[in-house]
């Protein structure tokens, strides 16, 4: 409330009372606010989820059948309680071998009265159908294939050692050797197509400086099309690429020239940095995104050229000629 005792107004609140992770004030000493999207209300921990397991097929089907078996076996105890239960409460009196008996004075069938002269302790009343249920889980446990999943575990062992013995799947160049993180090797004997994406080039992209345009004014030869179908350009005037910078043309002066060459050179997101050729295997380039020159005058040969595109390596001699380097 503005005022004691007053009623508290609701103001909305929009994106100009939001302040950013890292925002600093400039044009005020101090700001009254509360912290909003911390903990479980990150956008971090909203979009995290538990990895799900991963299972084989052939542990799929294992936990079928053994959840089959599972309920096969709990009808079958069921139903052999319930006849043992009906046995039981039918012939009780014919159960004296057991200590069955509800005359619990009747001495010992078949054995001389004169020397047995007390009856034994007769039990009166047998197991219910929960003590016998449970009696026959105990019989029955066999038919559970607990030693199967001990079975599978051990030729899962078996085919991820083969498997990191692979001759076949070793790459000399790197000199790194197949491994089986995966216990879902199992699956491998089952795979009939394999669909890859493409993340990145997989060939060569040579950039080379083709043509420009300065002050209105074509340089360089028209670009034929590769791609099937495609439109060819009308031919249009155009200037050599070499007279960007001698300046035999009327409209364009050599010092915009130099000026367009120059923004092309610095203009861009390539660091230089050392490679570190210890650790590359021959013939293969020690980062995804290096782009490398091996021309005179250029980048020398333990150097290598970053680029902020993770998706494209580029090898060549830059974008800029005569004499203009990264």
């Amino acid at each position: 409330p503005l005022e004691a005792g007053g009623k508290s107004i609701d103001v909305p609140l929009g994106t100009d009372n939001m302040l950013l992770r890292g925002a600093v004030l400039m044009n005020t000493r101090w700001a009254i606010g509360i912290a909003c999207y911390t903990g479980d209300d990150s956008k971090l921990v909203m979009n995290s989820f538990e990895t799900p397991s991963k299972f084989s097929q052939l542990d799929k089907i294992v936990n079928v059948l053994v959840v089959a078996i599972l309920c096969l076996a709990g009808i079958i105890i069921a139903f052999l309680a319930t006849f043992n239960q009906i046995a039981n409460d039918e012939f009780f009196d014919e159960l004296w071998y057991i200590g069955y008996n509800k005359n619990t004075t009747e001495l010992w069938p078949y054995l001389p009265p004169d020397k047995f002269t007390d009856p034994p302790k007769w039990v009166k009343n047998g197991p219910n159908w929960i003590q016998i249920y449970l009696t026959f889980i105990t019989q029955m446990s066999g038919i559970i294939p607990l030693s199967l999943y001990v079975s599978i575990e051990m030729i899962v062992v078996v085919m991820r050692i083969l498997i990191n013995r692979d001759v076949k799947m070793y790459d000399p160049y790197t000199d790194t050797p197949a491994i089986a993180r995966s216990t879902t090797v199992s699956d491998l004997g089952q795979v009939k197509y394999i669909f890859s994406d493409k993340t990145g080039t997989l060939t060569q992209n040579v950039m080379k400086f083709k043509r420009c345009s300065v002050d209105g004014q074509v340089f360089g030869a028209p670009i034929k099309k590769s791609t099937p179908g495609a439109e060819i350009e009308a031919p249009t005037q155009y200037n050599a690429l070499q007279q960007l910078l001698v300046g035999n043309s009327s409209k364009v002066s050599t010092f915009n020239g130099e000026m367009f060459l120059r923004v092309m050179s610095l203009c861009h997101t390539v660091v230089i940095e050392k490679a570190d050729e210890a650790a590359k295997p021959p013939g293969l380039s020690t980062h995804p995104e290096s782009i490398r020159k091996s021309t005179k005058g250029e980048v020398e040969d333990d150097e290598e050229m970053q680029a902020e595109n993770s998706g494209k390596s580029t090898k060549g001699k830059g974008g800029a000629p005569w004499g203009f380097d990264y």
